[in-house]
C-alpha cells in the first residue's frame, strides 16, 4: 500500500487503527489501554503503509522537577511528523524504586504521545462508562500533581478551571474522575510543553 505524501500515511493509520482497552485498573473499576496495547494494535498498519516508529524519552527540567519527555516519530519514504508528550516523575512512590518511577513516567508519557499521533482520544473511546459514578474520584495525590504542573509553571489557575469546566462539565479538580483527570492533564502538559519552546 503506497501512499504519496507522510500525511497521507498517518490519515491511513488514524482512520484504520483500533487499539483496544486492554487493561483492567482494579482500585477504579474501569478498561484502559496501555502504551503497549497501541504499539501491538499499530505494528501491522505500519508494515502496510510502508511506515515506522520510533519513540524516545528524554529527562527535561521544567520549574525545580524533572519530567520525561517522550517523543514519537512516523517515518516514510516521504518524511516524517512527530508528536511528544510530557510526564513528571513523582517524588517518591511507595513501593517503587527510582529506576520503577522512572519506568512509570515513561509509559505515562510514551502513551500520550502515541495518542497524540494517532488521534486517540481516551475520553471520548465508546468504552468508557459515561456514567462518572461508574469511576473514582482522584486522589489528594493526583490533585496535588496536577495543582503543581499548573503553578510549577506560572500557568493560570482560573483558566484551567474555566476551561476544565466547559470541557470535562466539573470546576473543580477534587470533583474529577479517572477520565476527567486524564483528560485534564493531557491538556495542562500540552499548555506547558508550548510555554517551554
Amino acid at each position: 500500500m503506497k501512499f504519496a505524501t507522510i500525511n497521507d500515511a498517518l490519515l491511513h493509520i488514524q482512520t484504520t487503527l483500533k487499539a483496544p482497552k486492554g487493561q483492567w485498573n482494579a482500585f477504579s473499576k474501569f478498561n484502559y489501554r496501555s502504551c503497549e496495547d497501541i504499539l501491538v494494535a499499530v505494528k501491522p498498519i505500519l508494515k502496510d503503509v510502508g511506515a515506522t516508529i520510533l519513540i524516545n524519552d528524554t529527562a527535561v527540567m521544567v520549574g525545580d522537577r524533572y519530567y520525561i519527555e517522550a517523543t514519537v516519530v512516523l517515518t516514510s519514504e516521504h518524511g516524517c511528523v512527530s508528536t511528544s508528550a510530557l510526564a513528571r516523575e513523582p517524588l517518591e512512590k511507595k513501593g517503587m524504586d527510582a529506576s520503577q518511577i522512572t519506568g512509570t513516567a515513561s509509559s505515562y508519557a510514551r502513551k500520550y504521545a502515541l495518542n497524540g499521533m494517532f488521534a486517540i482520544d481516551d475520553s471520548k473511546d465508546s468504552d468508557v462508562p459515561t456514567d462518572t459514578k461508574e469511576l473514582s474520584p482522584v486522589s489528594d495525590e493526583q490533585i496535588l500533581a496536577l495543582e503543581s504542573l499548573i503553578t510549577d509553571n506560572d500557568l493560570d489557575m482560573q483558566r484551567v478551571k474555566n476551561w476544565m469546566d466547559k470541557s470535562v462539565k466539573v470546576s473543580e479538580f477534587a470533583e474529577l474522575n479517572a477520565v476527567g483527570y486524564e483528560h485534564v492533564m493531557k491538556m495542562v502538559q500540552s499548555q506547558v510543553k508550548a510555554a517551554t519552546k
